[in-house]
């Protein structure tokens, strides 16, 4: 996924607005993460290692905002990812391990701000450049440390202190944005920061997801965002997976049945546009995932089937991310408050409504799976559609 910003040249400002608040929230989860502490680490010293993390460049001073953002939100985001996994969950106390998802997830809501700033093959640039590839390995280094370990106590002990150290450094470099976004004479243009709406914390692939970057160009327009045949097979993969999931037979849920008023005829309507359609399918894919991404959701099905399950929904996504940096942020939040996409939020909060209410039981979760193998159907007829909808329009 491309870290949506782009540096403007030499000394050049994306004009994000960095708060003190924001500041202090990196403070907090620094504490939190000095807190989850379960083992002395003089215990784990034959467990210690060099990760490599990239500090000279973190902290140099050498990086125009634009780049030093595309940092910082690598930096974030790879960290909600290494602790929002099975593994991590058993290893912490689950009260500070969720203070920490949420504050983790409200500094990115910040940065998200920023995102609808930049431009697609711009952002791409910026993300394959130097830092935060760096950056990227430094996290990929850490992943294989904890599997070579099996993600033993003193194996996540010495993460989480290395993790406090790039946390001290990212706190530093969160520090000096703000410093320079403070309005002491600057003539910087100041960004609103309304946050994303995030139903469930999971920025694994998701702080660049939550803007449905897509805009209506008219009758008729075109994104030429090109869905590929795989897109579509992966597509049906994902339904079958939904089917072989069953682990309850739904004639013995009868009396948990809920119409959870799934808007078809918006969504398998003809009267889309393309811009719409996409920003449907998208966020009927990233509420999927959403769904299937939770601790509860983990604990209902067979794990093996729902990994494969969320790869797939992941690989969909990142399909769609390259129509993102199309359009400018406005244009974005606009498209995302039109009719369809707001029916097929307040569906799945229907259904997150649903499964709290039924105390995610056995049955509740079967009902959902057979809900949800619904509106995977429709959004595969509608992904055949956007396909063969390109092709129309690229052919000759």
């Amino acid at each position: 996924m491309a870290l949506v910003l782009v540096s403007y040249g030499p000394g050049g400002s994306l004009g994000c607005d960095l708060s003190q608040n924001h500041v202090l929230v990196g403070r907090k989860n620094l504490r939190l993460l000095g807190q989850m502490s379960r083992l002395s680490p003089r215990f784990c010293l034959q467990d210690r290692k060099d990760f490599a993390f990239p500090q000279e460049i973190v902290e140099g001073g050498q990086l125009q905002e634009a780049q030093a953002i595309s940092v910082l939100h690598e930096m974030l985001q790879q960290t909600v990812n290494l602790f929002h996994t099975e593994r991590f969950s058993a290893a912490w106390d689950t009260t500070l391990l969720e203070q920490l998802r949420i504050g983790l997830h409200q500094q990115l809501d910040d940065l998200d701000a920023c995102l609808g700033q930049g431009m697609g093959e711009q952002n791409s640039a910026l993300g394959r450049m130097g830092p935060t590839l760096a950056m990227k390995r430094y996290f990929q280094s850490i992943h294989v440390y904890l599997q070579e370990k099996e993600y033993s106590d003193c194996a996540w002990e010495i993460v989480r202190v290395e993790m406090m150290r790039s946390f001290s450094s990212s706190a530093s470099l969160q520090e000096s944005m703000a410093s320079e976004n403070l309005p002491q004479g600057s003539t910087r243009r100041r960004l609103s920061q309304a946050s994303s709406s995030l139903i469930f914390p999971m920025a694994f692939v998701l702080s660049l997801l939550m803007a449905l970057v897509l805009v209506s160009y008219g009758l008729g327009g075109s994104l030429g965002c090109d869905l590929s045949p795989n897109h579509v097979l992966v597509g049906r993969k994902n339904l079958r997976l939904m089917g072989q999931m069953r682990r309850l037979s739904p004639r013995l849920c009868l009396q948990d049945r809920k119409d959870f008023a799934f808007p078809q005829e918006m969504v398998e309507g003809s009267q889309f546009q393309e811009a719409q359609a996409i920003s449907v399918l998208h966020e009927m894919l990233q509420q999927t995932f959403n769904l299937f991404h939770t601790e509860r959701s983990s604990a209902a099905w067979d794990t093996t089937l729902l990994e494969q399950l969320l790869t797939g929904l992941h690989q969909q996504l990142d399909d769609l991310d390259a129509c993102l940096g199309l359009l400018t942020g406005e244009e974005d939040s606009a498209l995302g408050r039109t009719g369809p996409t707001l029916a097929v939020k307040r569906y799945f909060q229907g259904i997150h409504v649903y499964l709290q209410e039924k105390g995610y039981s056995d049955c509740a979760w079967e009902i959902v799976r057979v809900e949800i193998m619904k509106s995977l159907s429709s959004s595969t007829s509608l992904q055949e559609r956007l396909r063969m909808m390109d092709g129309d329009l690229n052919s000759p």
